[in-house]
């Protein structure tokens, strides 16, 4: 029977359990998987398109007015000939309908990724939260840190940046008399903008939700049978809304989604550990926003969401991991930024890069060990 070849491990608890998963083989499994990787991507593809037409549409608008730079001679040909072509208002027109598409598919991202982790035929409730709160913590990765620094890079490297002189002494006797132009603009816009995302997002994204907490009061009243109560305080969490609960809705307020704050919340992380060493004021707006963040959420938890939560284990391992790996992504980045683009910060690059190595060794030699888990 090949017994010495069998593996054992810890059987989940069968409220956990999706039962009708049970029956697939090892190939439906993976081509379910498969099938879910694949829309996932097209849905992130889609929105990166939107994200390069918004660039090319409303990017040098952008600099004009606030840096008062202008595109090469070559790039600004190219682009003034397609303005023309389509005029002021088709134009602009496209860019601000791509934003507000944009802007929809990052705010119905978390529901999209979250329908599509039920077809990856999971086999319990607790490999579908770490899915899905892989998928979208990724997908904030781009949002967050990935579009804006490459976006920003490409549109500095398509302008007329002239080179900034240098006065310090000491440089200056080193034969440094002037910096890139270019890399000042990019450290500027690129800083400055996640600054202000961050105090946006603090300041007034989040109290916004706190505004949802109004339908508490206009929700209707109806006590609940002994087996209507039984569904809401069982094995149910937030990833299965909308699983044979649409009825209750009108009567409870169980919308918080614990895996797409997690998701954000680490990918904010990534962005503010990607710039706090050339925006030191990013560790303030920073500080700024988890201490709000933390204020508001335990206000909608505790005030206006009545269905018991439940989480599982793997959701919580997967979350220590992409902690890991938001750490692991910033200093990969600032080590490319102070080793590669800066001049006379070598030191500070390779520290970066020690410092990736150490976070990519512990996340993937030590943190995620599955085989730990199991019983021998």
């Amino acid at each position: 029977l090949g017994v010495s070849r069998w593996r054992s491990k810890l059987a989940p608890r069968p409220a956990e359990i999706y039962w009708e998963n049970f029956g697939l083989d090892a190939n439906e499994h993976r081509a379910n998987g498969a099938k879910g990787m694949y829309y996932t991507v097209l849905m992130f593809t889609v929105f990166i398109c939107c994200a390069v037409v918004i660039m090319w549409t409303i990017g040098f608008l952008y600099f004009d007015l606030l840096y008062k730079t202008y595109p090469r001679p070559g790039i600004r040909e190219t682009h003034m000939a397609q303005y023309e072509f389509f005029g002021p208002y088709v134009w602009y027109g496209v860019g601000i309908v791509f934003i507000v598409v944009f802007l929809a598919l990052e705010e119905e991202m978390a529901p999209i990724v979250k329908f599509i982790c039920k077809y990856e035929s999971p086999e319990t409730k607790s490999h579908k939260q770490s899915s899905y709160l892989g998928k979208i913590y990724w997908f904030y990765v781009i949002y967050h840190v990935a579009l804006t620094t490459f976006a920003f890079g490409k549109l500095v490297l398509w302008m007329v940046v002239p080179p900034v002189p240098v006065t310090d002494p000491e440089l200056n006797a080193a034969g440094i008399t002037q910096r890139s132009g270019s890399l000042q603009l990019y450290v500027e816009c690129v800083g400055m903008f996640h600054q202000n995302r961050l105090f946006l997002t603090a300041c007034i994204i989040d109290f916004l939700h706190v505004m949802e907490g109004v339908k508490f009061f206009t929700r209707k009243g109806k006590p609940l049978t002994a087996e209507q109560e039984a569904k809401f305080q069982g094995a149910e969490d937030e990833e299965d809304d909308g699983d044979g609960h649409e009825q209750a809705e009108q009567y409870l307020n169980c919308k918080f989604d614990y895996t797409r704050n997690y998701g954000e919340s680490m990918a904010v992380h990534t962005s503010i550990s990607c710039y706090a060493l050339m925006h030191p004021s990013m560790m303030w707006l920073g500080w700024m926003y988890f201490a709000i963040k933390y204020f508001v959420d335990k206000y909608q938890i505790t005030n206006q969401y009545s269905r018991p939560h439940v989480q599982y284990g793997r959701r919580a391992r997967t979350t220590t991991i992409y902690i890991l790996w938001s750490q692991a992504c910033a200093q990969f980045l600032n080590a490319v930024y102070f080793m590669v683009l800066a001049d006379d910060m070598m030191d500070v690059g390779v520290f970066c890069f020690v410092c990736f190595l150490c976070f990519l060794g512990v996340t993937t030699g030590y943190v995620y060990q599955p085989q730990a888990l199991k019983c021998a």
